[in-house]
């Protein structure tokens, strides 16, 4: 006979929040993983944040494999550049006077 939810207890969903990491890499006892699981049966705003969580590592990593064209790399280093060096500064202030 598999044992209720409230025979399990329960996680908060502050541990929710602590465990993701432990519960994805495997290493969240038995027991926890399956409190974490009906917390989010039943939780929808832990499900969305978890779910988040769970896609954040991929998302980023396919912002990080997306190349700048040269073009535009060059064109926002020279706007940098031009507006921030200091030499640019002194040059604006001197001119203002």
């Amino acid at each position: 006979m598999k044992p209720s939810d409230d025979e399990l207890g329960f996680l908060s969903c502050q541990e929710i929040v602590d465990y993701c990491f432990d519960f994805l890499s495997g290493s969240l006892p038995e027991t926890d993983r399956k409190l974490f699981s009906a917390h989010l049966r039943n939780c929808a705003e832990c499900m969305r944040f978890f779910e988040t969580y769970r896609k954040t590592p991929e998302v980023s990593r396919e912002a990080l494999a997306l190349r700048i064209p040269d073009r535009v790399r060059v064109a926002v280093r020279d706007f940098l550049r031009e507006r921030y060096e200091p030499s640019a500064a002194s040059e604006d202030s001197s001119t203002r006077r």
